[in-house]
């Protein structure tokens, strides 16, 4: 673990590096100090520092020094970006002390080599450009339903021992990345995500930091919440009358439908005359 004099030794040194020499913020050198003891206690820290104060250091110089592999996951894109494209490389330059750092996104962020292969075959190779890239790292912004087609989600994605490609799979490529790294950057849905599945979706690490923390409570509600709308208990109703066989077009009120759905007497022994059922063995 760093001792409080080694971090302010590093965060001098690096901040002397920025442009124009970097200026004195006592907020940045009290809050790396609370990180600091943090991490040695093993304790939770809520920090609210404004504009200006220079958080991102603060809270990178003591997890680097501490030698802990740390998250950092973020709320926005835009801050995303600056930690990997510019914090990071930054930091890994001045600090003195070597250190690996990766980006993890969400599988939809990248391209799916086996997706461009098809499209490539159908519509020329010149496709094939973007297989080096994801989201951030291309030139423009990509129209959302032409990304869709040349990304999946985890629900559509068999898996890289089942793909063609999956030797070649950039999203592969980046877990084994970031299962690397001792900084591993991440969106905070993708950390909610990440608690809803038992842990299992990110590399183990010490610590956690949620930069923008006041987005956590709204974006963990989502990730990990269920939404009931009337659509909900509309398609519910649309599938229990599949199942029950019942022909009956769905009421208006979804609520009443869905009570108005009769339970079989037995499983698939009687249904209505004319009814149709789709039973598979």
């Amino acid at each position: 673990m760093a001792t409080p004099e080694e971090v302010t030794e590093a965060l001098t040194r690096v901040t002397a590096a920025l442009p124009g020499g970097g200026e004195d913020r006592p907020g940045q050198l009290q809050m790396a100090h609370a990180v600091t003891r943090a991490i040695e206690e093993k304790q939770h820290l809520v920090v609210q520092a404004g504009t200006g104060t220079g958080k991102s250091l603060a809270y990178l110089i003591p997890c680097v020094l501490a030698g802990v592999t740390c998250v950092v996951a973020t709320a926005t894109k835009a801050l995303q970006d600056q930690l990997a494209g510019k914090d990071l490389p930054f930091l890994a330059a001045h600090l003195g002390r070597p250190f690996r750092f990766a980006v993890l996104k969400g599988r939809s962020n990248y391209l799916c080599l086996q997706k461009g292969q098809e499209i490539a075959a159908r519509e020329g190779e010149e496709q094939l450009d973007l297989a080096d890239a994801d989201t951030a790292e291309l030139d423009f912004e990509p129209h959302p339903r032409a990304w869709a087609s040349l990304s999946v989600t985890a629900s559509e994605c068999p898996g890289a021992s089942r793909c063609p490609k999956g030797e070649l799979c950039r999203t592969e490529a980046a877990r084994e990345r970031a299962a690397e790294a001792d900084v591993i950057v991440v969106n905070t849905h993708l950390y909610a995500v990440h608690l809803a599945s038992g842990g299992h979706l990110l590399p183990p690490h010490e610590v956690v930091v949620f930069d923008e923390a006041h987005e956590l409570e709204d974006i963990v509600a989502a990730a990990m919440g269920v939404e009931l709308t009337a659509s909900r208990f509309t398609a519910l109703a649309r599938s229990l009358r599949s199942i029950a066989g019942v022909c009956r077009p769905p009421s208006q009120n979804s609520t009443r439908s869905l009570a108005a759905v009769p339970t079989p007497p037995g499983p698939w022994r009687h249904r209505p005359s004319g009814c149709r059922s789709h039973r598979s063995t």
